[in-house]
């Protein structure tokens, strides 16, 4: 149950970043709409998990959620829009050497 829960904040912390509309601005990104979705469903999504550990979990439970949060959500702002790029473009030829090689298993 608890990393079930941390999964959950982390998937809620990834689409508030994406939803964002000033990091989408500074990143580079077209904005998703005129008048962008209130947060609030998103960070519902990041703290209702604690809530049930707090319930029916264990304190040790608690404290993973709680670093495990903390640290992803310094990940996702300790990214910068170079660095992003950089990745983006490494996963894509990462992703076109794969589909070559599997092209070639083909063949």
């Amino acid at each position: 149950m608890d990393w079930i829960s941390v999964f959950i904040s982390l998937a809620a912390l990834l689409w508030l970043s994406w939803r964002d509309p000033k990091r989408r601005r500074v990143f580079g990104l077209a904005p998703l709409t005129p008048t962008p979705p209130p947060a609030w469903p998103g960070w519902a999504l990041v703290f209702v998990p604690a809530v049930f550990l707090l319930l029916f979990g264990t304190a040790a439970g608690v404290v993973i959620w709680m670093g495990s949060v903390c640290a992803f959500g310094w990940m996702v702002v300790a990214i910068t829009p170079d660095h992003w790029r950089s990745c983006r473009r490494a996963l894509d030829h990462m992703g076109n050497q794969f589909e070559r090689k599997i092209q070639n298993w083909m063949d």
